[in-house]
């Protein structure tokens, strides 16, 4: 802001500033996209970028067939009924998904409409406008598409529905790729946001048991509105692209809001980030003004849309958005203070985003709208040079430095893997074995608990006895099956074994404490047997 002022005092004064020293400012990414975005059209940056935008769709159609593979899997949905399959949607599914087979066996699109806006079915003894009340414009537009489409002689209509759904999936991890690949400046990043989010799957979507849920629908969207927005934000943009990212970023938040009715919450979050950005001075006016804009636009567009629903108007982010544009226009003495003073003054719309946040990830159903874009924000922490270049540069790391970060970390590590280790004491091994490792850890003393040795809350494979198995290449406990490659383990369970006081563990271990919960043992120094000891043992041997 400064700059600028100083431009407008010197008009006339000074001779204008030559365009190119500006081309060599550093990029908000790196050097690599900062070129693409200028027209570096070289063989190099059009064959990686090719090669990135193949991963990006590899990976959501990775997540698109797996997905549909998992749905396929639990259900044996091509081999069922028509009426199972519609009794396969569970709860409010089934719902939505009625209202997209009432559109298709209506007899036309308009008596469809009709219906849905004069519907006497849904609530006993009143006629309500689905339209209106309900975000269901997604199941009309894939009712009026399946009846344009040429698709009708050889794909069923729920198939054409749970297919769209699935592709959406693909959309979902394209979005989070891209939005990875903007921050961090390297694809690498956005193909490691795509695999975190396929590996953690049961945290990200719910997509295979539950198809017809608004957020199944939303949140694809809600991911490409975010990709835009990172877009828009950067510096190096031409004005036409600007404009093209200002109306890609309507498209998306309307696409968003319309398609899911807690839309209103989450745009109420961007909001207060804005307006946060915007009293730390890391947005200007302009970006301030359109993010506002797009905004609202999206929000009015759907009020529109859903026959002037009095919800939206009513919304708390309508509120905040009207009040943020009166005091960015109208209270021009609003910044004032030094840094640490304004950001004091934000306080309180911290807390409240962040009591937003702990409210949103509370509910077990809402987790998924935070843990996708967190797989991007952790990739690009990853990938991302900008953070590793202020990590080490606050560290200021000399050669001094990491010879004692190596002197140091090294240990600890090696530390942690020995206390992976010291678990063996529920696993099946030789009480020689369980000594070492103990002693190799340091350990003068072992404590058993019995809550561990004889755990049931868990079921089969998922108890820590039987990871331990697993990995020591044992058979596991109780009825089931097993693995072909595992074998019988020759010795007993230690935590079991050493209760028994037979020679071989009295030997090694001393009981120095028990009650119901827990046994302690010290251990005893491993003497070396004499010739003599070890030849008797071998005659008595039989």
């Amino acid at each position: 802001m400064s700059t600028l002022r100083q431009r407008k005092g010197s008009k006339g004064k000074e001779t204008p500033v030559s365009p190119e020293p500006q081309s060599q400012h550093p990029n908000c990414c790196s050097e690599h996209p900062g070129r693409i975005w200028h027209g570096d059209w070289s063989w190099g940056s059009i064959i990686w970028t090719s090669v990135g935008w193949s991963v990006s769709v590899g990976l959501g159609l990775l997540c698109c067939i797996y997905v549909a593979t998992l749905h396929e899997n639990d259900l044996w949905f091509a081999n069922i009924k028509e009426v199972e399959r519609e009794i396969s949607f569970r709860t409010e599914c089934g719902l939505y998904y009625s209202y997209y087979k009432q559109m298709l066996q209506a007899p036309s699109i308009s008596a469809g409409l009709s219906e849905l806006i004069h519907d006497n079915l849904t609530e006993s003894k009143r006629t309500i406008n689905l339209l209106q009340r309900m975000n269901i414009y997604q199941e009309v537009f894939l009712s009026v598409l399946y009846r344009l489409l040429p698709v009708q002689s050889y794909l069923e209509p729920i198939y054409f529905y749970i297919y769209t759904v699935f592709s959406l999936q693909a959309v979902y991890v394209m979005a989070l790729y891209l939005t990875a690949w903007l921050l961090s400046g390297s694809w690498m990043a956005g193909a490691l946001t795509g695999v975190w989010y396929i590996l953690n799957r049961i945290d990200t979507t719910r997509v295979e048991f539950t198809i017809s849920l608004r957020e199944n629908w939303s949140l694809p969207f809600f991911a490409l509105q975010v990709a835009t927005i990172t877009c828009y934000l950067r510096p190096q943009l031409s004005a036409i692209q600007q404009k093209v990212m200002v109306w890609l970023m309507y498209v998306t938040t309307f696409c968003f809001c319309v398609t899911w009715q807690f839309n209103q919450f989450i745009i109420l979050v961007q909001a207060l980030i804005i307006y946060t950005l915007d009293c730390t001075d890391f947005l200007s006016t302009k970006q301030v003004t359109t993010l506002y804009l797009v905004q609202v636009s999206g929000l009015l567009s759907v009020w529109l849309l859903q026959f002037c629903n009095s919800m939206i108007l009513g919304s708390l982010v309508l509120s905040f958005i009207v009040a943020a544009l009166f005091v960015r226009h109208c209270q021009t003495g609003l910044k004032t203070g030094s840094f640490l003073v304004r950001v004091g003054k934000l306080l309180l719309h911290t807390a409240m985003v962040l009591l937003l946040t702990f409210t949103i990830n509370y509910l077990a159903k809402d987790e998924y709208i935070w843990t996708g874009h967190m797989c991007a924000v952790a990739a690009f922490g990853v990938c991302g040079t900008e953070i590793w270049t202020l990590i080490f540069n606050t560290l200021r790391c000399n050669s001094k430095f990491l010879l004692r970060l190596v002197t140091y970390a090294v240990p600890l590590v090696m530390m942690g893997c020995l206390y992976h280790k010291v678990y063996q004491v529920y696993a099946r091994r030789s009480p020689e074995d369980v000594h070492h490792i103990l002693r190799a850890a340091g350990a003068d003393y072992v404590v058993l608990e019995n809550s561990i040795c004889y755990e049931r809350r868990h079921r089969r494979g998922c108890r820590l006895r039987d990871l331990l198995d697993l990995a020591n290449g044992h058979i596991m406990d109780g009825p089931g099956d097993n693995d072909p490659d595992l074998a019988p383990s020759p010795h007993p369970r230690f935590c079991e074994g050493v209760k028994t006081d037979s020679p071989a563990y009295n030997a090694l271990f001393s009981r120095t404490f028990q009650n119901k919960t827990f046994h302690v043992y010290k251990l005893k120094k491993k003497r070396k047997k004499s010739p003599s000891t070890k030849t008797s043992e071998s005659t008595g041997a039989p």
